[in-house]
């Protein structure tokens, strides 16, 4: 054993160090990041707009506090100006589904009832017991649909507007701390910098510019996906008719994002359900807006979302679920970020990169 870790020390000591960094990151994002979080999105913003208050500062020679508030006012109002009137109306289209989603559940269990005398009527020259068995798997579903649908959705939506307040909470606090964060950000850097052992400080470097290279690749190929998906379900939905476009067009974008997942979590289970309604047609658009969606985000972005960060997809999708499983739905982007960290830490040699 002795011998072993001396003939693999080098492989071994990074690995330990990993394990440590991993329980850390663990701890902090379970149980800490939460007291942070408005300080973490400054920090995301700082990095955003740190070029704009430089180039301001070089070129203007203006005080870098003043480069700061002219950085963060001009994001300010190009989102004002663009996003505003849509985010409220998504909100207004999501309070509405909201209200009317009991009666969609009941309208989904009805439909299932109503598939169960079909089969009843078209199976009684079957054995008792496999009719019984057949109307208990029936009894089955619809007592999941009645608790998955009625109370999950019921609780979500009640719990996605309780939360409305801490996040414009969070976002208030995010935009004061990234002023403070982007005017003094190069000494504060440094100062991070400077806590970290000797060895590693010569590394950081290859670490930042690997972590800001693939996240930049992997929230570029996220919002052009969002992007994509997002502007094709709202404009066919439009004509669809659907009182719900753009809020259902954000979700789809959304779910669409996610790899292996892609907006047909969405629309098949619709078409589905207009189909048991008697909506032959809505159904038929509605699969064909899917493969709309699908054709556009392979002819537009040929390359899969994990190609975007060097990682195979099948990892990426594991961060995922990970993620999702030890820190909700937040962990769909501290997941693949993790990965992100890892990859940039193995190109910097503090972990051992198997090939």
């Amino acid at each position: 054993m002795i011998k072993f870790y001396k003939n693999n020390k080098e492989n071994i000591d990074k690995i330990l160090m990993f394990l440590i960094f991993l329980f850390i990151i663990f701890i902090f994002f379970r149980f800490v990041a939460k007291y942070f979080a408005p300080f973490i999105f400054g920090y995301i913003l700082s990095v955003l707009l740190f070029p704009i208050a430089e180039f301001l500062h070089k070129k203007f020679k203006i005080s870098k506090g003043s480069c700061s508030f002219i950085a963060i006012s001009i994001l300010l109002i190009f989102v004002g100006s663009l996003g505003t009137g849509i985010v409220m109306k998504i909100i207004y289209e999501a309070k509405a589904f909201s209200n009317d989603a009991p009666g969609y559940v009941q309208s989904v269990i009805k439909n299932v009832e109503n598939l169960r005398t079909f089969f009843e009527n078209r199976t009684e020259n079957l054995p008792s017991w496999l009719k019984t068995q057949v109307s208990n798997n029936f009894d089955n579903i619809i007592s999941i649909l009645t608790s998955v649908l009625g109370d999950g959705v019921k609780s979500g939506s009640m719990g996605i507007f309780k939360k409305i307040p801490s996040v414009i909470m969070t976002v208030v606090f995010g935009f004061i701390s990234c002023f403070f964060i982007l005017k003094d950000k190069k000494e504060i850097d440094a100062f991070f910098l400077r806590q970290l052992p000797m060895s590693i400080q010569k590394r950081a470097k290859v670490i930042r510019v690997g972590i800001i290279e693939a996240v930049s690749g992997y929230v570029r190929a996220q919002c052009i996906m969002m992007l994509i998906s997002g502007s094709i379900c709202a404009v066919f939905l439009s004509i669809l008719g659907s009182p719900y476009a753009l809020f259902l067009a954000a979700v789809i974008a959304v779910i669409d994002a996610l790899p292996v997942f892609g907006s047909g979590a969405v629309f098949w289970p619709w078409a589905l359900y207009s189909f048991l309604n008697g909506e032959y047609k809505r159904a038929i658009y509605l699969i064909v807006v899917n493969i709309t969606v699908l054709l556009a985000r392979q002819m537009l972005e040929p390359r899969v979302l994990g190609s975007q960060i060097g990682v195979n997809p099948l990892v990426t999708l594991t961060s995922v679920y990970c993620g999702l499983k030890l820190f909700g739905v937040l962990g769909i982007v501290i997941g693949p970020m993790f990965v992100i960290v890892v990859k940039a830490m193995q190109e910097a040699e503090l972990l051992p990169n198997w090939k």
